[in-house]
């Protein structure tokens, strides 16, 4: 990109900017106004109440901000052609937003749930709650922007981190059934108080890790290209990330216990993202061999920790739900900590200028298309058979 593009760049994300905080600003103003109407006092939670001000504030705005700030981040610069515009970016770019949209919502929802709780009975004189929100909305569409602008994988893959674990402790913290961990960490998601927010927390996370098996081995091509590894290791690699994804999705999509059937699909995609976690552990470097022997040292130790959370399990020394919180603890450090070697290793690796870009093999583009295939047809009849099997004769 040439100095004048850049500048003429610059400029129109400025004005973007400025347009998208005072919109956001008379936006949360205006709302506080509908939302109170004539009360004077407006109560921390309550059908009229600050909760139910700021809330579907910060949701709306980080989603608008997220979407429209994705336009300028270098991700959206790699789109090209009508299908990578359409397909892969948009996609993306409506997913990410979605994320910053869900974790505000938790962000919010703790927050007042917190302050409820450390001031029973509060409340807040109305002209003040309207400029609280213009000021808000403001801030909240700028923090947004900022962090958008800069967006990479490594924070994309923070946001849906902070998405599956805000979701996941905050609903311990709100569930009505204090004994749940006496279940399982999924006993959160059928939880009337907690359904919603661990179960979408837990898709989103499933979702931005959708867009890593996307986007990282768009970046890892290039050593396919260089020969120093072959298309067959890209392909596999990426139907793992995606099997694991889908994994990820079916803890949320089909909460335990809720219905009959969506035990079966839940356990199927969560056990199958567990192991190839455990399995990449010990062995992502055979698909991805640039990676360097420190991360492969502690990627084991992660790999032995993961184990010994399932060994403890077996032999009765934990609840079932500590172990799940453990491995989801294991496998998002694992994950982020892969994602920062993997990329620190690609800017390293050498680039060779005069290479041909080598195609993946028809059959190793099947092989990303039809194991997650397989896998979502098997849990889609899974679910159908126990709804089916459920009803009255």
């Amino acid at each position: 990109m040439t100095a004048t593009a850049e500048s003429a760049t610059d400029r129109l994300r400025n004005r973007v900017s400025l347009v998208v905080v005072i919109a956001s600003s008379l936006v949360g103003a205006a709302l506080a106004l509908l939302t109170i109407g004539g009360v004077a006092l407006v109560p921390l939670r309550g059908p009229v109440s600050m909760d139910a001000i700021f809330v579907p504030l910060v949701v709306v705005i980080g989603f608008v901000a997220a979407w429209l700030g994705y336009r300028f981040t270098a991700l959206s610069q790699q789109a090209t052609g009508l299908t990578g515009i359409l397909g892969r970016h948009l996609f993306s770019r409506t997913v990410i937003a979605f994320a910053v949209a869900i974790v505000a919502f938790i962000g919010a929802r703790v927050f007042f749930f917190a302050l409820d709780n450390a001031f029973i009975g509060g409340s807040v004189q109305s002209w003040l709650v309207v400029i609280m929100a213009g000021v808000a909305g403001a801030l909240w569409a700028l923090i947004v922007l900022s962090w958008a602008y800069e967006l990479d994988l490594v924070s994309i893959l923070q946001l849906g981190l902070l998405a599956l674990y805000g979701g996941m402790f905050s609903s311990m913290l709100i569930v009505e059934d204090k004994a749940w961990y006496t279940e399982s960490v999924s006993f959160l998601g059928g939880d009337a108080n907690t359904d919603m927010l661990f179960n979408l927390s837990v898709v989103t996370a499933g979702l931005v890790v959708f867009i890593l098996g996307l986007e990282l081995p768009r970046r890892l091509q290039r050593l396919v290209d260089d020969g120093t590894m072959n298309a067959w290791q890209l392909a596999i690699f990426q139907t793992l990330l995606i099997v694991i994804s889908l994994g990820i999705m079916a803890v949320g999509f089909f909460p335990w216990g809720l219905k009959p059937g969506f035990g079966l699909t839940h356990d199927l995609g969560s056990h199958s993202m567990l192991l190839i976690f455990i399995v990449l552990m010990f062995f992502v470097r055979r698909l991805i061999p640039i990676l360097d022997d420190r991360f492969m040292q502690t990627s084991r130790i992660f790999g032995v920790l993961a184990l010994g959370v399932a060994a403890g399990l077996v032999s009765g020394q934990m609840y079932f739900a500590v172990a799940e919180l453990l491995w989801f603890i294991l496998l998002g450090g694992w994950l982020y900590l892969f994602l920062r070697a993997a990329l620190r290793a690609l800017e390293a690796h050498p680039t060779v200028s005069e290479t041909a870009p080598v195609a993946m093999p028809r059959n190793a583009r099947l092989l990303t298309v039809i194991v997650p295939g397989i896998l979502v047809v098997g849990m889609a009849l899974v679910s159908i058979a126990g709804l089916v099997s459920s009803q009255p004769a």
